[in-house]
C-alpha cells in the first residue's frame, strides 16, 4: 500500500518512483503552467527504478502487466509513458494532470479527459475521436 505524500515530508523515498514534474525549470515561464511541483511515490517496477507509468517501455518486461493489473490511479499522472496500446489499461476519469505526458499513438477515443490538464502532452496520431475534452487545457501539446 502506498503511503500518503505527507507521510514523506516532502522528500519522496528513494524505494518509489520518484518521478518529479517539472524535472527541470522549462515550464516555469510558461503562462499556462501550474506551477505546482509533483513527485510519483508509486512503488517502482521489478526491473526498473520507475512505476509502470513512468517507466520506458523499452527498459522493463512488466510494464504492460502491471498497467493492466492497476486500479484508480489517483489524480496525476505528469510525465507518464503510455503511448501506443500502453494506454489502453488506463481509466482516465478522475485523472486531472496529464502534464508532458507521453501519449502519441494511444487510443483515447472515448477517454473522459474533460477538465483535464495536458499542459504539452504528447498526442501525435493519439486516436481521440468521442474522446470528453470540455475544460481540457491542451496548450503546448504536439500536434494530433
Amino acid at each position: 500500500m502506498t503511503e500518503s505524500p505527507e507521510e514523506f515530508d516532502g522528500k519522496v523515498p528513494e524505494e518509489r518512483c520518484g518521478y518529479t514534474f517539472p524535472e527541470d525549470s522549462v515550464f516555469e515561464d510558461d503562462p499556462g503552467s501550474v506551477s505546482q511541483q509533483g513527485s510519483c511515490i508509486r512503488d517502482p517496477l521489478s526491473d526498473s527504478d520507475r512505476c509502470a507509468f513512468h517507466a520506458n517501455p523499452a527498459e522493463t518486461e512488466h510494464k504492460l502487466h502491471q498497467l493492466r493489473n492497476t486500479g484508480p490511479v489517483g489524480d496525476s499522472l505528469d510525465g507518464a509513458i503510455l503511448q501506443h496500446h500502453f494506454a489502453d489499461s488506463v481509466e482516465f476519469a478522475d485523472i486531472s494532470l496529464l502534464r508532458d505526458a507521453a501519449l502519441y499513438h494511444a487510443d483515447l477515443s472515448g477517454a473522459d479527459l474533460s477538465d483535464a490538464n495536458l499542459l504539452r502532452a504528447h498526442l501525435s496520431y493519439a486516436n481521440l475521436s468521442e474522446a470528453e475534452l470540455s475544460d481540457a487545457d491542451l496548450s503546448g501539446g504536439s500536434p494530433v
